[in-house]
């Protein structure tokens, strides 16, 4: 597949943006507020306690993300079968609802030899399975049924069939990517070396933007994004056709969103107030409607931020309001958290859209919590709030200093919390009265 992307004005720097497929977030200046919450019903976590692996098999480590699997969440792990000190995420491990690990079968690797690079866990039609897609270095897309038994090609679908062998050849420098109902949003810089000794420039790189098919067809012509002289991260949401994705090439962070049964994406204008954080893109509800997160004034370890996008992919701010640095959503949780600077995990469900995050409030351990914003029509800085929350298991290491990865997955009458740290897993149940 060739592309002709036309050169476009450098979006700025952008810091590299956080990538998560249970949840994405950022941090801004330190949280302050501790206003009561309104009046919901609330939200109780269990204790975390360690999940340990089934019989005989080795330690869950540094879990990479998670999904619900029709009845069942399916983690990502690091590999335990390398022998070294490289250890690709290829390990899954099958949990029921309640957390306790039923199953577990580790790749190594066998997908792709060698290929220590992220992973995109993305979750198959109807609970049927899972998708996992390369994030740097090609673009290979494998299938695993609700077991995590591999199905159809062995050796990956490569989404994109690029030339190869000649110094000029293009490759794929990154990759991000979502599921939305039939197919996978995917979002892609390719590398393009130049060969002309008299340029200065040496290599573009241009971000794309497809919709495939589990079986690898485009669903949607490729729509060019972006190309800059520098590599390019980007970050996806989707609901319902539409989408929103934020890039960056090391520096100020651009917006662009396809709105549903729009014909391809449209550019927007990203406040000043915010240009130079990283924005993460999120799904709301399963209707369409998208929002964004990001924290003020680019400290990860302050106050979560965050706007719903309109249909047209614009924030909804109160009337007269424009600054989007005052959109605060965990100011108001208490005076005595301070947010430790890890990536919130981000789920939706039943007209909420569910945070869990992780903050120090001046008690032994870090304290782990899910704040509720019950989502109204106006912005979402002034949606009814609720937070519950759950002592951390361990102090032996503060988490702002670990891999640690925060996950809540949604099942009928609770989500399941998951804590991963570079050693273990923890979880707990939160349920809503």
């Amino acid at each position: 597949m060739a592309f002709s992307v036309p050169l476009r004005p450098l979006a700025g720097l952008l810091a590299a943006l956080a990538l998560a497929s249970c949840g994405g977030g950022g941090g801004s200046s330190s949280s302050s507020g501790g206003a009561a919450a309104p009046a919901l019903p609330p939200v109780s976590v269990t204790a975390l306690t360690f999940i340990t692996s089934p019989t005989g098999l080795s330690a869950i480590t540094h879990m990479n993300d998670a999904l619900v699997v029709g009845d069942h969440a399916v983690v990502r792990s690091d590999s335990a079968s390398a022998g070294d000190n490289l250890h690709p995420g290829t390990r899954f491990t099958l949990l029921d609802a309640q957390g306790k690990a039923t199953a577990s079968i580790d790749y190594g690797y066998k997908l792709v030899a060698d290929y220590n690079g992220g992973w995109s866990m993305l979750p198959l039609p109807n609970g049927a399975g899972f998708a996992l897609l390369q994030q740097s270095g090609g673009s290979k897309l494998f299938t695993f049924d609700a077991q995590a038994q591999q199905t159809g090609a062995q050796a990956g679908i490569n989404l994109y069939d690029l030339p190869s062998g000649a110094a000029d050849s293009p490759s794929i420098s990154a990759t991000s990517v979502v599921a939305d109902g039939n197919g996978l949003w995917v979002a892609t810089t390719i590398k393009y070396p130049q060969a002309n000794p008299q340029s200065s420039v040496t290599v573009l790189y241009k971000l794309v933007l497809t919709k495939f098919d589990y079986n690898g067809k485009a669903l949607t012509p490729t729509a060019p994004i972006y190309t800059s002289t520098k590599p390019i991260l980007s970050s996806l949401a989707a609901s319902a056709g539409a989408v929103a994705i934020v890039w960056g090439d090391g520096g100020s962070s651009s917006l662009a969103y396809w709105a549903q049964g729009g014909g391809g994406p449209i550019q927007k204008t990203v406040n000043a107030s915010i240009s130079q954080v990283s924005l993460i893109p999120v799904a709301l509800n399963d209707s369409g409607q998208l929002g964004l997160l990001w924290g003020g004034n680019g400290q990860a370890n302050g106050n979560l931020m965050g706007v719903k996008l309109n249909a047209s992919g614009d924030p909804i701010l109160a009337a007269g309001v424009t600054d989007w640095s005052g959109e605060n959503l965990s100011g108001k949780w208490s005076a005595d958290y301070t947010r430790v600077g890890l990536t919130p995990g981000v789920s939706h469900a039943n007209g909420r859209l569910m945070v869990t995050d992780a903050v120090d409030d001046k008690s032994p351990g870090d304290f782990i919590l899910a704040a509720d914003y019950v989502l109204g029509s106006g912005p979402l800085s002034a949606d009814a709030w609720v937070v519950g929350g759950v002592r951390r298991l361990t102090t032996l290491k503060p988490l702002s200093g670990t891999n640690a990865y925060l996950c809540q997955l949604v099942f009928g009458d609770h989500t399941l919390l998951l804590l991963g740290e570079d050693d273990h897993l923890a979880g707990g149940v939160v349920t809503r009265q």
